[in-house]
């Protein structure tokens, strides 16, 4: 559960510190995160000034936890 606990420090948890090798983005949606994640906080400013984008959560996720080299 990503609202309970960090899903980066988890993955890195079962990897030994080195990350998952590959990442697939099955959510078939937009996740929505709790403003416990940086990137939320930065999002909904963009938002307040009618500066908003898409919010790639599940990308971001991905290029912290998957290992330097992995896809």
């Amino acid at each position: 559960n990503f609202l309970e606990e960090s899903v980066v420090e988890r993955l890195n948890e079962l990897t030994g510190g080195k990350g998952p090798d590959k990442c697939i983005d099955a959510i078939g949606m937009e996740s929505h995160v709790s403003f416990r994640q940086p990137d939320t906080v930065y999002d909904r400013a963009k938002q307040m000034m009618l500066m908003e984008s898409d919010r790639p959560h599940v990308l971001r996720e991905m290029i912290y936890v998957c290992r330097p080299a992995g896809v």
